[in-house]
């Protein structure tokens, strides 16, 4: 991935940053960059747009006022068949290939934004393909309270792309959670309490760009939203995956 040495490039000449997921290719990279945007300060985000759709930020809304009771469990799946190609970034590890920075990063992010904090004790497993690189895996993010949630990612087999999170009063519904047009809420009993649809736009960035265009406006050098915190978090989430699989890309050894 290119996405530092481009960011950098930007902010060097003073410029604002949207920064493609996953941000960098591991900790150290996303410390960088942050350290950079704050000496030439600059605005810097990771570009995370299922936080912005609409429906996410109903999901949210609902979690918050506890339509469905305190949050137990959730389940988020993202995966996709791509043909084996060694040169195609997903496979490419010179290139930071595989289901955890490609997909996986955006079940982490999500899971952690509606339970609202972050893990305790994360976990997980990868089938590393011939490829190198992990082509699916199965994460788990356990709370002290109790909370659980189970996740998982894939760029060799296709996958319903939903989030279910489930309350001790019932269950929010959320097909295709990364482009997601709606939501539905149930109670206990099967019941549905509420619901939510809001058609996905052409361009789902827009909702990330009007963002960043409101904390520039406002003199704001990162997100409330997506502050360079979470990002961090995330990033170290993710390294700590790939320390358990053995997973190691050139460029963190060159």
């Amino acid at each position: 991935t290119q996405h530092k040495e481009h960011a950098e490039l930007c902010m060097k000449n003073g410029k604002a940053v949207l920064c493609e997921k996953p941000f960098t290719i591991n900790y150290s990279e996303a410390m960088e960059l942050i350290d950079l945007a704050k000496s030439n300060n600059v605005f810097l985000m990771e570009a995370m747009w299922t936080k912005f759709l609409p429906t996410t930020r109903i999901v949210k809304q609902w979690i918050e006022n506890k339509i469905i009771g305190d949050i137990k469990y959730m389940n988020v799946t993202f995966g996709f068949r791509s043909e084996f190609d060694s040169q195609h970034r997903l496979f490419n590890p010179k290139l930071g290939g595989g289901a955890l920075l490609d997909v996986g990063v955006y079940t982490i992010s999500y899971a952690i934004y509606l339970m609202g904090k972050f893990p305790d004790k994360i976990g997980g497993t990868a089938h590393i393909g011939q490829s190198g690189v992990d082509e699916m895996n199965v994460i788990t993010l356990k709370y002290n309270d109790g909370m659980l949630a189970d996740l998982s990612s894939a760029i060799s087999v296709s996958t319903g792309n939903d989030a279910v999170i489930v309350g001790d009063r019932g269950r929010i519904v959320v097909p295709n959670f990364w482009t997601a047009e709606s939501a539905e809420a149930y109670d206990a009993n099967d019941k549905l309490v509420d619901s939510f649809f809001h058609p996905f736009t052409s361009n789902g960035y827009v909702y990330e760009v009007e963002e960043v265009n409101r904390c520039i406006m406002e003199g704001k050098k990162q997100s409330d939203i997506i502050p360079w915190k979470d990002t961090l978090e995330i990033m170290k989430i993710m390294d700590e995956l790939r320390t358990d699989w053995g997973l190691t890309y050139p460029s963190e050894t060159d």
